[in-house]
């Protein structure tokens, strides 16, 4: 005769056990991967929050100093040389795009530049024009090479205290 039912249901066969190792495999390979994806979209955020961070001190300062502008001797897209009416005096200053650096009196604004693009008009919602002395707003546009060669557009226009 058989052994009773019971002695044969103990344990896990082979088959079962392969078939839980195999599953527990792919929920592994699936796991890892997706917190792969995890990491690299933090990091590309975070670079981009660094970048996105420069440019904005970068425009928030090139504007300050670009208020109290009275005359400008340059004035092109890239570069801009003027003179500032501040604290009762003036004070020659050149901002310029050198390379991929934008420079505001030979210092360093920000790195990663991409592309520069002043803008001037002689009001708010006139077309850009050359430089004149009805110039009264300069619109700043600044390109910035972000993580995986994705540029960065920031924008700023600046209102002329002076002129």
């Amino acid at each position: 005769m058989y052994p009773p039912k019971a002695q044969f249901s103990k344990g896990f066969s082979l088959l079962e056990l392969i078939l839980v190792l195999t599953l527990l495999g792919i929920l592994g390979l699936v796991g890892t991967m997706g917190f792969i994806h995890f990491s690299r979209g933090f990091i590309f955020a975070k670079e981009t929050t660094a970048v996105t961070a420069k440019g904005q001190l970068a425009m928030m300062r090139l504007a300050k100093e670009l208020q109290s502008l009275s005359a400008a001797s340059t004035a092109t897209p890239t570069r801009l040389a003027f003179t500032a009416l501040r604290g009762g005096g003036e004070e020659n200053h050149e901002s310029q795009l050198v390379g991929t650096t934008l420079l505001f009196d030979n210092q360093v604004l920000v790195d990663q530049v991409r592309g520069l693009a002043l803008n001037y008009h002689t009001a708010y919602d006139s077309t850009a024009s050359p430089w004149s002395d009805e110039i009264r707003i300069i619109q700043i546009n600044l390109t910035l090479e972000g993580p995986g060669n994705t540029p960065i557009d920031l924008q700023t226009r600046v209102a002329l205290r002076n002129m």
